[in-house]
C-alpha cells in the first residue's frame, strides 16, 4: 500500500527520515521544472523509499518510474508497484532506461553507475540526466565523463545548490544526437 506524502518542503532545506537528500521548496521546484512532461518518462534509478519521486509527481504532469534493488523491495513506501522496476544487484542495469526520456539519480551508491548507464543506454531516448547528491561525487562524475569522452553528453552544470555539501546537477545530450535518435525511433 502506498503511503500519503508526509512532508511538505519549506523554504529552508531539511531532512526527512525517508530521504537521504535535504529537501527544500526551491530544490523541488527546480527539479520539477526540469523534468520532462507526460507522456515522457523519467526513470529514477535508486529511488529508495520513493518520497522525492512522490513529491515531484504530486502536482501532476510528470511521469516518474523507479528502479531499486530487488533485495530492497520493502523500502518503497510512496510509489505504486506498477511504477517500480527491480534489478538483482548493484552492478545490474534496468532495461527500462533505454526507453526513458530522462534519468534521475539521487545519492547513487556508486557514482560510476551513471557512466555505466550512459555506456549501455546513452544512445537511446534519454535527453537529460539529473543528479542529486554529494558535491564531491558530482565533481568526480564530471571529471570521469570528461575522461571517458562521452561525446553524446556534454556540459554538465550545477543547477542548484542544495546545502553546502549537496548539489543538483544536470547533464544534457547534444541536441543534434537527440533529434537523430528520435528520427530513428520514428522509422
Amino acid at each position: 500500500m502506498v503511503k500519503a506524502i508526509p512532508f511538505e518542503p519549506g523554504d529552508k532545506a531539511r531532512k526527512h527520515p525517508d530521504c537521504c537528500l535535504y529537501l527544500s521548496k526551491s530544490l523541488v521546484d527546480a527539479v520539477w521544472e526540469d523534468l520532462p512532461p507526460e507522456p515522457k518518462i523519467t526513470l529514477s534509478i535508486g529511488s529508495g523509499s520513493g518520497l522525492l519521486e512522490a513529491i515531484l509527481t504530486a502536482p501532476g504532469n510528470k511521469c516518474i518510474e523507479c528502479v531499486e534493488l530487488e533485495t530492497l523491495r520493502e523500502i518503497d513506501k510512496y510509489i505504486a508497484e506498477k511504477a517500480m522496476h527491480y534489478v538483482s544487484g548493484m552492478q545490474s542495469l534496468c532495461e527500462r532506461a533505454g526507453h526513458a526520456d530522462a534519468w534521475l539519480f539521487v545519492y547513487p551508491r556508486d557514482p560510476a553507475l551513471v557512466s555505466r548507464y550512459i555506456e549501455r543506454f546513452g544512445n537511446g531516448s534519454v535527453g537529460k540526466i539529473f543528479w542529486l547528491g554529494p558535491r564531491q561525487d558530482w565533481d568526480d562524475l564530471v571529471v570521469k565523463l570528461a575522461e571517458q569522452n562521452h561525446a553524446a553528453f556534454h556540459s554538465p552544470y550545477q543547477r542548484h545548490a542544495v546545502v553546502g555539501w549537496e548539489v543538483y546537477g544536470v547533464i544534457e545530450k547534444r541536441k543534434d544526437l537527440l533529434h537523430l535518435n528520435r528520427l530513428i525511433e520514428s522509422l
